[in-house]
C-alpha cells in the first residue's frame, strides 16, 4: 500500500495497527491452548473478559445507532460534496511528498487521485460516503449509493437475516468506531485503479540476491467488475450488472484508502486497499455497498 508508506505519521499508525492485530492473534492462540487442556492463566482470563466487553460494547453501540436512525429517510438528493482547492505539489523536503499531489477540500479533507482517470466529483462522493459512516447519518449514506442497490439489499437482508439495511449500516458505523477507538473524522481519501498496488508489489520482490523483476498479470477492469457483482448475485439478481450497464453512463473499478483522525488528533488508517465500484449516471456518481 504505497499510499501509506512514506510519512512518519502513517508509518506509526500502521505499526500501531499491526501491534493490535498481533495481540489479537496471540489471544486467539491462548484460547486455543486453553481449550486443548492447558492451564488457564489469570492473564488469559483477563484478555478473554476484555474481548467480551469490547464485543458487547460494539453491539450496544450498533443498537444505539440503529435506534437513532431507524426512522431515517432515504434521499435521492445529490450529496453536498463541497469543492476542492487547487492542486498542491508538496516540496521535496515535505514529509508528505511521496504521497503525491493532492487537493484540500473545503471541509479540510485531502484527496489523492489521478485526474486523467477519475472525475473530481467521484472522489468527492467517496469522501461523503465515508463521512456518512463517521456521522452515523443513514440519509447521507443513501445519497451516495445507487438507488436499486438500496432497495434490493434492504429486501434481501430482511428476507434472509431478519433485519434491514439501516441495521446493517448501524453495524458498520459501530465497527468503524470500534476500529478507530471512538469518534473520528475523515482526513484523507485516495483512489487508484484496482490491483495497482498489488501489481507494483509483485513487480519488484526482494530476494537474497536483491530486487528481481517479476511478471505482472494484466489487470482486466471489465472482468473485475463482473466478478464484483457476481458476489452479489443472491442479493441483487443474476441480471443486475447487465441492467446496470444499460442504465448508466460509465462504471469505475478502483481501490481506495481512507485515513482518519481520532479524538486525540492522531492520524490512522481506517480502511485501505479495498475494491470499490462507482457508477456514473447523468453527471452523478454512486457506489455499491
Amino acid at each position: 500500500m504505497r499510499f501509506l508508506r512514506y510519512t512518519a505519521i502513517i508509518s506509526a499508525a500502521m505499526c500501531l495497527m499491526t501491534a493490535a492485530s498481533c495481540e489479537h492473534k496471540s489471544s486467539s492462540s491462548q484460547a486455543a491452548a486453553t481449550a486443548g487442556g492447558e492451564e488457564t492463566t489469570a492473564a488469559e482470563v483477563q484478555t478473554d473478559a476484555a474481548e467480551a466487553t469490547t464485543e458487547k460494547s460494539q453491539d450496544e453501540a450498533a443498537e444505539d445507532i440503529y435506534q437513532s436512525i431507524k426512522d431515517a429517510q432515504v434521499s435521492n438528493d445529490k450529496p453536498d460534496t463541497g469543492t476542492a482547492g487547487d492542486l498542491i505539489t508538496p516540496g521535496e523536503d515535505d514529509e508528505e511528498a511521496k504521497l503525491g499531489d493532492y487537493r484540500v477540500c473545503e471541509d479540510g479533507i485531502k484527496i489523492y487521485y489521478d485526474e486523467s482517470e477519475y472525475p473530481q466529483e467521484l472522489v468527492l462522493t467517496l469522501k461523503e460516503y465515508f463521512k456518512s459512516f463517521a456521522a452515523c447519518s443513514y440519509t447521507d449514506y443513501t445519497k451516495c449509493v445507487y438507488p436499486s442497490y438500496l432497495e434490493k439489499m434492504d429486501a434481501y437482508l430482511q428476507k434472509e437475516y431478519g433485519y434491514d439495511l439501516r441495521k446493517s449500516f448501524a453495524k458498520q458505523c459501530a465497527g468503524l468506531e470500534s476500529k478507530s477507538g471512538g469518534k473520528y473524522t475523515i482526513s484523507r481519501v485516495k483512489i487508484e485503479p484496482h490491483g495497482k498496488s498489488a501489481a507494483e508489489e509483485a513487480a519488484t520482490m526482494e530476494t537474497e540476491e536483491g530486487v528481481v523483476a517479476q511478471p505482472v498479470t494484466e489487470n482486466d477492469p471489465v472482468k473485475n467488475i463482473e466478478n464484483f457483482f457476481g458476489n452479489y448475485t443472491d442479493a441483487l439478481g443474476s441480471d443486475y450488472y447487465e441492467n446496470l450497464k444499460k442504465e448508466t453512463d460509465k462504471i469505475y473499478d478502483m481501490d481506495f484508502y481512507i485515513m482518519m483522525k481520532t479524538e486525540d488528533g492522531s492520524e490512522k488508517l481506517l480502511v485501505g486497499d479495498y475494491e470499490i465500484i462507482f457508477a456514473e449516471k447523468d453527471g452523478r456518481f454512486y457506489t455499491f455497498g
